[in-house]
Formats: structure tokens, C-alpha cells, sequence
């Protein structure tokens, strides 16, 4: 339900920042943003919100994780939290 195709998407961040994207970055995008929209939409039912609240509520947690030093699946971002809502503690 995006008002941006992948393609305007791709061109409205590089003019942005004025830096040419790499040419793997659409077919990426095309991959994988489907199933990020899948999983953002089940975590955000989960927790009885749409979409947009549920990032809004969760938007630090997402960036602190990405700004971790390991790789994580995005499958990992969006979906290991508690029934409450906060994130799991590292076993």
C-alpha cells in the first residue's frame, strides 16, 4: 500500500543525497521489501496496531538494531520481541 513505486523510491533517495545508489539496490529492494511489508503488517496486527503506530513505537528499537556491529535478518528485527511488545534478552 506504498504511494511510491521501488523506482521512485530509488530516485527520490538519491537525489537526497546527492549519491548515486548502486545498480544491485532496485533488484534488492524488489526482493526483499515484500516480505518486510509482510512482517511489519503481522507484528503490527500482533500488537493491535497498524503499521504506522507500530513504527512509531518501535522505531528506536529498529534503529539501535541496525546500527548493531553483527548482521541481522530482518525476519530478527521485526519479530523477536515478547508477547509484550520489548525485546527479548540475549540467551
Amino acid at each position: 500500500n506504498s504511494t511510491l513505486t521501488i523506482e521512485e523510491f530509488h530516485s527520490k533517495l538519491q537525489e537526497a543525497t546527492n549519491f548515486p545508489l548502486r545498480p544491485f539496490v532496485i533488484p534488492f529492494l524488489k526482493a526483499n521489501l515484500p516480505l518486510l511489508q509482510r512482517e511489519l503488517l503481522h507484528c503490527a496486527r500482533l500488537a493491535k496496531q497498524n503499521p504506522a503506530q507500530y513504527l512509531a513505537q518501535h522505531e528506536q528499537l529498529l534503529l539501535d538494531t541496525c546500527s548493531t556491529t553483527s548482521p541481522v535478518d530482518s525476519s530478527e528485527l521485526l519479530l523477536d520481541l515478547n508477547d509484550n511488545g520489548k525485546r527479548r534478552t540475549p540467551d
